[in-house]
């Protein structure tokens, strides 16, 4: 009886492997996460606007100060022009200072299978052109939703 009830357990469960898994993990988000420039611990910043080359609109002025970004790309272009006016203390003054940075990418059309449908994939993530003292690093050249993925771009300032 414990066999007949395995089996059949078995023959319910293997029906579902028929299907492909449309677990979707792509995004045109860039994740960027913010540190200090002396040191790669977090810094939590301030900033007024961001805006997005390509994009009709501008990010203005975020409530809160933030460690972390999630920003759009342009997915018309292989490029995008990030512009970032933000709060920053020097020597005890706040200042407003204005940087940006260019990243290119590669887009790609993939079909996972036909019922799942096709995705625009945004791979080979890098540095073109920046403003910031020190040149932004890409931590993982693929956007993608996965969990796994905490950060694409790490900047210091």
């Amino acid at each position: 009886m414990r066999f007949l009830l395995v089996g059949i357990l078995f023959l319910l469960l293997s029906a579902c492997l028929s299907e492909p898994d449309c677990i979707i993990t792509a995004t045109n988000n860039v994740k960027i996460s913010l540190h200090k420039i002396t040191s790669d611990s977090s810094n939590y910043v301030k900033f007024v606007t961001i805006s997005i080359s390509g994009a009709d609109s501008v990010i203005n002025t975020l409530k809160d100060s933030v460690a972390f970004l999630n920003l759009p790309v342009n997915p018309h272009q292989g490029e995008t022009t990030f512009r970032f006016q933000y709060k920053k203390k020097i020597n005890a003054i706040t200042v407003i200072k204005t940087d940006s940075v260019t990243l290119s990418y590669v887009t790609q059309n993939i079909i996972i299978s036909p019922s799942c449908g096709g995705y625009v994939y945004y791979t080979n993530l890098a540095v073109v052109s920046t403003s910031f003292e020190i040149i932004p690093k890409v931590v993982f050249n693929q956007l993608s939703t996965s969990a796994t993925v905490q950060t694409n771009l790490a900047i210091k300032l």
